[in-house]
């Protein structure tokens, strides 16, 4: 499968009659702030007037003090962009209010202390900003960010435990001298500081011994999906009343947990809609439409611990191919061990499609041990190391492949590909893979597998479903301490489709096309 990654934004070319002061607010004013609900709102408007409106209803529901003839809110933040542009704003660089840090400056306010690494000596350049007594719900109360100069020269980044790493943090003169694991930089960055070291292993004071990366990583997380987490709680009271009577969508859902190359589980999730179903516009020689996608999750009390919404707007690669390409959309979601519910709705916007759905879904403890549920494939897509390395690990990811998850579980007869992974393996271990129709095995294997140093094994298997009469068919994996099952059909009318995948590429609001649809 070949995937050309491109960004899927709202563009403002789609409303070319934007007055300049809208363009300005929009860009340089409330980039940061405006959640993707309320850009949608805002581009879906058809005059000055109303756009004039809804900036003004934007600042008042955010104004502390409404009755006053000010706004608290407003005025704060153009501060804070000035502040940050004086702040963070480097030669031959963005302004500083569309910086990384631009950006925390700007939602959270100035840091309680605000840490200076030049770069001298073992470090990158680098700061180190401590925050306490935070309000937001969604937020810890106290915590730490380290924002870092990747190679020395690239503008300040957010640093990530995961994605990151703690060698990005130290510059070596001679990387041939000596190998600088993770286990020797950590010490490295306590010995340079001590607070330092403490923050890079712990962004969150005081976070379990045993999961050190779930709350930092849950943190960065909320930071990036700031605007829209924030401007939930802005709708305080909110009525939404139409009289349009949705169609439902029929939509095949799919959860699997897999640990990533750092041992941390995190739930995959895919939803497949035929293209069908969907309503199309015509746009000059060209076929749009669009979609609202929110995710709510909640624990296992039933609080509400994460928010995303997405707004996407597609447009179809051609119109033979909106009868027969379904869409899939996936992304993938760090979750605190435990039992949670993900509870999803998509709405077809351009029309009146609709589906909702309550997954249940149960997140190991990376000290458990135990295997996920049979991942089954369509499509296999190979990536380059030098692809795999510079860039965050995609759904459905798995060390340099890429699955194409079949969320309804229907294949033709031929061969189809099975993965699962085992966890918590201390020695080798015994595999035993069947194939059966009823109370009649049909096919089976053995195999034998080595824990890899995070105790985390992935395995594929060939499943043979060649020639097979049309039928239902259950896949059976038994392992050391448990088994695995997973149903599926076969249907000798049925083909690989293409599909078209608009996956979340990283934690973040926001969705990245894969391009065109393939199936190869």
């Amino acid at each position: 499968m070949i995937l050309w990654f491109l960004a899927l934004v709202l563009a403002l070319c789609q409303s070319p009659d934007l007055a300049e002061r809208q363009v300005a607010w929009l860009e340089e004013q409330v980039h940061f702030l405006l959640s993707s609900r309320e850009k949608s709102q805002f581009l879906a408007l058809d005059s000055d007037g109303a756009r004039d409106r809804f900036i003004e209803a934007f600042w008042k529901k955010r104004d502390p003090n409404p009755a006053t003839a000010g706004n608290v809110a407003r005025d704060q933040h153009l501060a804070l962009l000035a502040e940050a542009d004086r702040l963070f704003t480097l030669i031959d660089s963005r302004r500083g209010r569309h910086t990384e840090r631009g950006r925390v400056y700007q939602l959270l306010g100035p840091p309680g202390t605000r840490e200076r690494f030049a770069g001298a000596g073992q470090l990158q350049p680098l700061e180190l900003w401590h925050y306490s007594g935070v309000t937001e719900p969604f937020l810890a109360e106290s915590f730490y960010l380290i924002f870092y100069r990747q190679g020395g020269f690239a503008d300040y980044r957010l640093w990530s435990r995961t994605a990151d790493g703690p060698r990005a943090l130290i510059r070596t003169s001679d990387p041939g001298r000596f190998i600088l694991d993770d286990h020797l930089a950590y010490r490295m960055l306590r010995d340079i500081d001590l607070e330092l070291g403490a923050a890079a292993e712990r962004l969150v004071p005081g976070e379990a011994e045993d999961l050190p990366a779930f709350a930092g990583e849950s943190l960065l997380i909320h930071l990036k999906n700031y605007a829209n987490l924030a401007e939930r709680t802005f709708r305080d009271n909110e009525l939404v009343t139409s009289d349009v009577s949705f169609e439902r969508l029929d939509v095949s859902p799919l959860t699997v947990t897999l640990h990533d190359a750092h041992g941390i589980p995190q739930l995959h999730y895919a939803l497949e809609v035929p293209s069908r179903q969907l309503e199309w516009k015509v746009e000059g020689a060209k076929q749009r439409t669009s979609f609202q996608l929110t995710c709510s999750i909640r624990d296992a009390q039933g609080r509400e611990t994460d928010f995303i919404e997405d707004v996407l707007d597609l447009e179809a690669p051609s119109e033979a191919e909106l009868s027969r390409v379904p869409i899939s959309f996936q992304g993938r979601l760090i979750l605190t061990p435990g039992h949670h519910t993900l509870e999803i709705a998509l709405r077809n916007t351009t029309g009146h499609g609709m589906a909702t759905l309550s997954l249940p879904v149960e997140i190991p403890h990376p000290d458990d041990s135990g295997a996920s549920q049979i991942l089954l494939a369509r499509s296999l897509n190979d990536i380059t190391t030098s692809a795999a390395e510079s860039v965050e690990p995609r759904p459905f990811q798995l060390h340099r492949q890429v699955v194409g998850p079949s969320p309804d579980r229907v294949f033709p007869p031929q061969e189809i590909f099975a993965f699962v992974q085992l966890w918590g393996l201390e020695e080798e271990a015994s595999l035993h893979w069947s194939l059966s129709d009823g109370d009649h095995r049909i096919w089976q294997a053995d195999s034998r597998i080595d824990p890899e140093p995070s105790g985390v094994a992935t395995v594929m298997q060939a499943i043979p479903l060649d020639n097979l009469p049309d039928g239902g068919y259950t896949l059976a994996l038994r392992f050391p301490g448990g088994k695995r099952r997973a149903k599926l059909r076969v249907d000798p009318h049925q083909e690989i489709p293409a599909v078209w995948v608009i996956a979340r590429e990283a934690f973040t609001s926001g969705a990245v096309d894969r391009g065109k649809p393939s199936n190869k």
